[in-house]
């Protein structure tokens, strides 16, 4: 949206990118300590969430191309 009305998309790219890197590898460390625990209401909701976020990356990722593509068309 911001790229499309040609504005600096900075502003939402910076903290998306570290919410992703933060929140991605968390997941997967609080996993491996629910999985110990045996805590299957935990596991599963930690895999729907880590699905989730994965799915949320890489509609940023595909959105942020299908903009760049479209910018340049026009």
């Amino acid at each position: 949206y911001l790229f499309k009305l040609k504005r600096p998309i900075w502003v939402t790219i910076i903290p998306l990118t570290f919410l992703i890197v933060m929140t991605i590898p968390a997941l997967i460390i609080q996993l491996r300590q629910f999985w110990e625990a045996q805590n299957w209401l935990l596991i599963i909701m930690d895999l729907l969430i880590l699905g989730a976020s994965i799915l949320v990356a890489l509609e940023a990722v595909a959105a942020f191309g299908r903009a760049r593509r479209e910018a340049a068309a026009s």
